[in-house]
């Protein structure tokens, strides 16, 4: 019996693409964007489809924001061309986003802000970390959803805690549920794959430290180890110190800032990257002009310096006279940062073809 028999006896049996020569496999993972140009700059691209990505850090570190911005590009992209601007010739086809809401800390206001509409995702919460695999398990399946997060791992309490008494000792117990969790998971999210369904699992974790630890590294993620074997990105957020002139966006009546830089590091990955780490801007609430008109969002990102700075040092961006040009556009880079403002469609475009650059100077050289 030859190989290809044998594939074509399992197809039959398992269902079609089961086994598939490497002649149909793509040579590049498709990506979903998060909408934050300097982490989908990091990850080529974005977040690799049909597979298990988590974000983890202490508090106020980004991890829900940009699982919320993720959410909101994953409804407004195409998933037939895998572009926010639609470039095929048939209606743009969406897909939705669940959300598991295991902290019940979920805020729809907050969401709203950061762009995702209030049709395009399903709030879920159940009693136990069983109820929340067969919640998970069901929606991989389901061929509107394109992205699941799980908000947090850390928050799961397997059905045994829930049922047994305050009193009694469950040691392990936690990180064998989260390992099954996962196990169940990662063979489905898989399996899609191969069916032509692209969906992303972004897992939020938290970090805690060992007591006592003076030589090692003292974090440590609930969940377990078999988070690092079933995942294929972990990228680690945090809040960063403002810059001088971050520090004046504040409200000094209430004490408040009005921005939060954050950074992240992608401490591992099973696919290719572009960078290790970076930083982003967030408005909070929104910045107001001397005149009072808002000049800034509340939830937007300002990223368009950076965005700049990345264009020059891969030529998109050109001097030209004393202005400067990238595309069709010229002017001062005030006036870039206007324009793009003004056209979101122009700012996505100008940084897919930042990422694409990059990509083919870095793999191409």
């Amino acid at each position: 019996m030859l190989l290809q028999e044998v594939a074509d006896q399992y197809n039959h049996t398992y269902g079609e693409n089961t086994c598939v020569p490497g002649t149909q496999i793509l040579p590049h993972i498709d990506r979903l964007p998060t909408g934050i140009f300097s982490l989908d700059f990091a990850l080529c691209g974005g977040l690799p489809m049909n597979q298990m990505v988590c974000f983890r850090g202490p508090e106020s570190g980004g991890k829900t924001s940009t699982a919320i911005s993720t959410a909101a590009n994953a409804a407004r992209m195409c998933w037939r061309c895998m572009k926010i601007e639609c470039e095929c010739s048939q209606p743009p086809l969406h897909m939705k986003t669940l959300w598991l809401d295991v902290e019940g800390s979920f805020d729809k206001q907050w969401a709203t802000d950061l762009g995702l509409d209030e049709e395009s995702y399903v709030i879920a919460t159940a009693e136990d970390l069983e109820q929340y695999v067969d919640i998970a398990t069901a929606a991989i399946r389901a061929e509107d959803v394109g992205l699941i997060v799980v908000d947090s791992v850390a928050a799961l309490v397997p059905s045994k805690i829930m049922e047994g008494s305050s009193y009694s000792n469950y040691m392990g117990v936690n990180p064998r549920a989260v390992k099954d969790f996962v196990r169940r998971l990662n063979p489905v999210l898989v399996r899609e794959g191969f069916k032509g369904h692209p969906i992303v699992v972004i897992l939020t974790n938290q970090v805690m430290f060992l007591v006592g630890e003076m030589f090692k590294n003292p974090e440590s993620m609930p969940g377990g180890e078999a988070l690092k074997h079933f995942t294929s990105l972990w990228v680690r957020f945090s809040k960063k110190a403002l810059t001088d002139s971050e520090k004046k966006q504040r409200d000094e009546s209430r004490k408040v800032s009005l921005v939060q830089r954050h950074s992240f590091t992608v401490e591992r990955q099973k696919v290719t990257i572009l960078a290790g780490g970076g930083e982003f801007v967030r408005c909070k609430e929104p910045i107001r002009d001397e005149e009072g008109n808002i000049e800034f969002s509340r939830g937007e990102l300002l990223e368009y310096t950076t965005v700049i700075k990345q264009a020059k040092t891969y030529n998109l961006l050109l001097p030209e006279g004393a202005k400067w040009r990238i595309g069709s556009t010229v002017g001062t880079q005030k006036e870039i940062k206007e324009f793009w403002r003004a056209n979101p469609g122009a700012y996505l475009t100008a940084q897919r073809e930042i990422i694409e650059k990059a990509k083919l100077e870095i793999f191409n050289a």
